[in-house]
């Protein structure tokens, strides 16, 4: 049929792109690269028009006050699930061929990367709506803990209205503030 391997069952889900041979979502203490992440999203698939990329990097300042680390933690597979789910809605939502959610976790300085969402289509509109949306899903609702170290000691991150917001956009309401 058409020469394309079947598609490859990825954490349970199936990927738009046949030839991606990356899971979706890969929850991680290492730093990741962009470029390779986005040649293993496109995996050759000649269908794709636009790739949209979101990295998100450390602060040294949040709230007023100076960060000198960002420590993130999760509950391994359900964060992972819930990431899955947020790519699921955006798949339905929009006509994107592939995804993928990079996100970091430990112990983090101030300019390293956090989190790469990724999404490939025909055209950049999807592709930059899904992003987004995506993110916007990501910032609210995704099992992660965040505890910034400052001058005056550690103390705990949460999600804030503005975020809320944004998700509300997409018609998915939280209460987080």
């Amino acid at each position: 049929m058409g020469g394309l391997p079947p598609r490859r069952l990825l954490t349970g889900v199936q990927c738009h792109n046949r030839n991606m041979d990356k899971q979706r979502v890969a929850i991680q203490n290492q730093d990741f690269n962009l470029a390779d992440e986005v040649a293993a999203l496109r995996a050759d698939d000649r269908r794709v028009g636009a790739v949209c990329s979101f990295i998100g990097t450390v602060r040294d300042r949040n709230e007023g006050s100076d960060v000198s680390t960002l420590e993130l933690e999760h509950y391994p597979g359900m964060t992972e699930k819930a990431i899955e789910a947020m790519l699921d809605e955006a798949h339905r939502r929009f006509d994107i061929f592939a995804s993928r959610v990079v996100h970091r976790i430990g112990v983090l300085q101030p300019l390293d990367q956090i989190v790469l969402v990724a999404v490939s289509a025909s055209h950049r509109g999807e592709s930059f709506q899904a992003c987004e949306f995506i993110m916007d899903y990501l910032k609210t609702q995704a099992p992660f803990w965040k505890k910034e170290q400052t001058p005056e000691g550690a103390r705990w991150v949460d999600a804030r209205v503005a975020d809320d917001a944004a998700l509300q956009r997409w018609g998915i309401t939280a209460s987080n503030g």
